[in-house]
């Protein structure tokens, strides 16, 4: 029977209907006993078995964000009546992350009386007055053994047949989708999609069929959130993405580490960074254009608390800024926006190689310059200062060098062999950097019409991106590096080029930062530069006179890598979303398999004897080497609160060598790799430690540094130079080292004997022609076969390729790399397999500018 307003079931008066659903309606009532207002659950049939599921789901739950059960009937449930709506997006991120946390933790209630949800979705996630409500149990399944362990196997009480799929299909996880059991990191990926949906206000997977559905969130990996929301904290980015993984083991697993990561990431993110990334809910001043890519297709704006400081040298009125994402191609990076502010000349990922494009920002039409795919990679770009000509490098392949070419197109003209990183100043000479006689990677000043070439008293940073930018009066540079000769840490400076002076700029920049970006605003007066403390990736200003400290301006999901500043005041910069994995590739050829994902890229990997491989990674902001073993959680490998990084060397095999304590100079530490105890300090101050290898019976340490190759005697003694070199790594029978050299942006491998034998020069040969990249070689290179696994460039792929090298003929064989990963690490593993470091990259460009 139909039922009506003012029937009563039991002591309930029926009020008025709230909804229906395929199990029933619920109603609004009135408990005549209590006086209080309650929602009535009907079933359409007598007590049904899923309402008992969820009658007894919900009252082994007492949590303040999940709905209280009061009373059952013999064909409805009575449950407290909320006011609110479903939870919808986009939200503000300081919303978000309230709610998510809120949301979270009802979950792990649920999960420790064992009840699974297994139909998580923001309709059956309510919005109140007092925070969230978790509803709808009725598709629950309770573990028929207590809960002692979140992600225990156990044998369930299930409300159908095996192999049934059960849930809204959108926010279906893989198993459950391929009818496999639903356990708490089921509930895990749902919430993953939701807090996608809410953070990006559209669902992660989306399509026209069911089928289609299906096949998208078993095979596809929805947009990055980072590409739709650029200040997004790069933690939460991850926590989503972990959340989302095909695979249960690769999730979080326990929504009670789930949940202490969303408070930490909430409480890092509280006081004026989290207000301003709160106030990122308005769209941009302008609509959507038909130019971006569907993906992409997203304007943000974005409130800043602070502003740059254009004009002055004092603080002026907070500034609002307002960000859109740029078009190009699918990947693109290294924005440079012309002198008169009207074309954006940037790298455009075309058939995995970069070349030269051009874009006129307002109505995105863009256009790809350079073709030829013989030459390697473009990388940096700068604008001639008249706007006619683009400059640009290229030096992965021969010729290497500097080349320009016509910004409406034309044949490229080659302006300088072996040099990079081009800056043009208003006279038409260029400041460029090449790697001088010491091997060092100096700064010139080059003149093209007479050949003169003038060195410049400042060397650039260890990164391979650009760290220099010229003023727009060209009287001076500011650069990321270290005076020419000193051998000190990585500053920021300013090059006065009549005086040749070189002073310090970087007040108040953390030591321990990353340095990446750099721009100049156009009336010569500010400073802006990109860095990374910990997590937190930021731009910031610092007045070019000195005078102040530096301020941040902005925070953003990712470290940018390039940064430029337009005569309107507006601010260009790319952010790149990393998907970094640990993969084993066999020797032989063959598809890799994915071990494991990080939660960011690094460069700092080793593979310990007992096949645990140590990944320098952060944690809580800081710097620690983590180590990752078989379906099992990355473990702490050293006990200690110090700050703990890479370059990793094997010291035998009970230790590890590492970099320990804070920078710009981090003393050698030895750790026993058993327990993790510290064992000894090397004090080292001979330069920026880059590699550590050590003999196999664990007595020498070699460290290269500052272009030299170091040996360390580990009984006790100083250190000996022992050879050049950049990088290096040891034969594990101990016989000899093979060093990596870069010469003229050329890279070479040298044998040095340890008995004192004469060296060999590694002459490298085909098939095809592939070579040596600036990747360093690893502690783990070279097995007992005499093979050397390295990262090898080709002139067709911007990325780097694994490869093996046989040390006694120089045969290279190059290893499949079908989806054109970016190989940062490759090292062998004691059972003999290739353990490699594999980073894919998603790169997008975005425009800030001041709303007036």
């Amino acid at each position: 029977m139909p039922l009506a307003a003012g029937q009563r079931l039991g002591p309930y008066e029926l009020l008025s209907p709230l909804g229906a659903g395929g199990m029933g309606v619920v109603w609004k009532a009135r408990d005549t006993r209590l006086g209080r207002i309650v929602a009535i659950k009907v079933s359409q049939e007598r007590f049904s078995e899923r309402f008992d599921r969820e009658a007894r789901a919900i009252a082994a739950l007492n949590h303040p964000h999940i709905c209280t059960l009061f009373d059952v009937g013999p064909d409805y449930l009575v449950m407290e009546y909320l006011e609110g709506h479903g939870l919808r997006g986009p939200l503000p991120l300081k919303t978000a992350l309230q709610y998510a946390v809120q949301a979270a933790d009802a979950l792990h209630a649920a999960h420790v009386k064992s009840v699974i949800h297994r139909d998580l979705k923001p309709g059956n996630i309510l919005v109140t007055k007092a925070g969230i409500k978790l509803l709808d149990f009725g598709l629950a399944k309770v573990a028929a053994q207590s809960a002692a362990s979140e992600c225990a196997s156990s044998t369930t009480e299930t409300l159908t047949e095996d192999k049934s799929i059960l849930g809204t299909l959108q926010y279906m996880s893989p198993e459950q989708l391929q009818g496999k059991g639903a356990d708490p990191r089921s509930d895990i990926f749902a919430f993953g999609l939701v807090l996608y949906e809410v953070i990006a206000g559209k669902p992660a997977f989306q399509a026209s069929s069911q089928a289609s559905l299906i096949a998208a969130i078993l095979k596809e990996e929805p947009p990055p959130l980072s590409t739709l929301q650029p200040l997004m904290p790069a933690a939460l980015d991850r926590v989503v993405r972990k959340c989302m993984a095909k695979d249960p083991d690769a999730r979080w697993q326990s929504t009670a580490d789930l949940c202490d990561e969303l408070r930490w990431i909430a409480q890092s993110s509280s006081g004026t960074d989290a207000e301003s990334i709160a106030s990122a809910a308005r769209p941009a001043h302008r609509p959507v254009r038909k130019w971006l890519p569907a993906a992409l297709a997203l304007a943000v704006a974005i409130g800043f608390a602070g502003g740059i400081l254009w004009h002055s040298s004092r603080a002026p009125a907070p500034t609002v800024w307002s960000g859109v994402l740029l078009g190009g191609s699918e990947t693109a990076m290294g924005p440079r926006i012309s002198p008169d502010g009207q074309t954006l000349a940037f790298q455009a990922m075309i058939d995995g190689l970069t070349q030269v494009a051009v874009m006129q920002p307002e109505s995105g039409e863009w256009q790809v310059r350079t073709h030829d795919r013989s030459r390697g990679t473009v990388s940096e770009l700068s604008w001639s200062t008249d706007g006619a000509r683009i400059f640009y490098d290229r030096w992965t392949d021969i010729p290497r060098g500097v080349f320009s070419i016509p910004v409406l197109g034309g044949e490229e003209k080659p302006i300088l062999e072996d040099a990079g990183w081009p800056e043009a100043l208003p006279d038409g000479s260029l400041m460029v950097m090449r790697v001088n006689a010491e091997r060092k990677r100096q700064f010139f000043r080059y003149w093209p019409e007479t050949g003169r070439l003038q060195g410049l008293p400042v060397q650039a940073n260890s990164s391979f991106y650009s760290a220099a930018r010229v003023s727009p009066d060209g009287h001076a540079a500011v650069i990321s590096g270290s005076a020419m000769g000193q051998g000190q840490p990585d500053h920021l400076f300013l090059l006065d080029f009549h005086s040749g002076e070189l002073r310090r700029l970087a007040v108040g920049i953390n030591d321990e930062s990353t340095l990446r970006g750099l721009a100049i605003t156009r009336d010569g007066k500010t400073v802006l530069y990109a860095s990374m403390s910990g997590d937190t990736a930021r731009v910031s200003t610092i007045p070019i006179t000195g005078r102040n400290a530096a301020r941040t301006v902005l925070t953003t999901t990712h470290l940018a890598s390039y940064l430029d500043s337009g005569p309107d005041g507006s601010l260009y910069l790319d952010q790149h979303d990393y998907l970094t994995e640990l993969r084993r590739i066999p020797p032989e050829g063959g598809r890799p398999r994915r071990i494991t994902t990080l939660s960011r890229p690094t460069n700092d990997v080793a593979v310990l004897a007992d096949g645990r491989t140590v990944v320098a990674g952060s944690v809580g902001g800081r710097s620690r080497l983590l180590a990752f073993e078989a379906n099992k959680e990355p473990a702490l490998l050293i006990q200690t609160n110090e700050a703990s990084t890479g370059p990793l060397g094997l010291v035998g095999t009970g230790e590890i060598a590492f970099l320990i304590g804070p920078g710009p100079r981090p003393m050698i530490g030895l750790a026993a790799v058993a327990n993790g105890r510290v064992t000894r300090r090397i004090p080292f101050d001979h330069g920026e430690i880059r590699s550590l290898a050590a003999t196999p019976d664990g007595r020498t340490l070699f460290c290269a540094a500052d272009g030299v190759v170091w040996s360390i005697p580990l009984a006790g003694g100083d250190p000996k130079k022992l050879h050049a070199g950049d990088f290096v790594t040891v034969d594990p029978s101990g016989q000899y080292l093979v060093v990596q050299l870069i010469e003229s942006l050329q890279i070479h491998l040298v044998s040095v004997p340890l008995n004192g034998g004469p060296e060999r020069e590694i002459s490298l040969a085909g098939p095809g022609p592939a070579h040596l990249s600036v990747a360093p070689l690893y502690c783990n290179a070279i097995n007992k076969a005499g093979k050397l696994l390295a990262s090898l460039v080709t002139p067709d792929m911007w990325a780097y390729s694994p490869g093996i090298i046989d040390l006694r003929t120089g045969r290279i064989k190059l290893l499949p790399n079908e989806d054109r990963d970016d190989y940062q690490y490759v090292g062998w593993t004691p059972d003999g397999q290739v353990m490699a470091l594999a980073v894919t990259t998603r790169t997008t460009m975005w425009k800030f500018q001041p709303e007036k």
